[in-house]
């Protein structure tokens, strides 16, 4: 992703050896502050369960699911 699209940050949140994790991705806009020492911002986050089994016949349909969080708050320049 370059600089134009923004940036993402993932992190695994939890992760189990026999039934998935859970990551967080942030999605961070490019923001422009000039002359303003402050600005108010809105983004997403994306909440991910990935299921996952040893046993390959215990888990059928889809494996992944998403919950969209909306963020809120401010930018400044220290």
């Amino acid at each position: 992703m370059n600089a134009v699209d923004g940036t993402l940050i993932s992190v695994t949140i939890r992760e189990t050896k026999n039934s998935g994790a859970t990551a967080f991705t942030l999605l961070i806009s490019r923001i422009e502050l000039n002359s303003k020492k402050e600005t108010y911002l809105q983004t997403e986050g994306i909440m991910t369960k990935h299921k996952f089994s040893t046993d390959t016949n215990s888990i059928v349909g889809q494996l992944d699911s998403y919950k969209f969080v909306l963020l809120k708050g401010t930018a400044d320049l220290f």
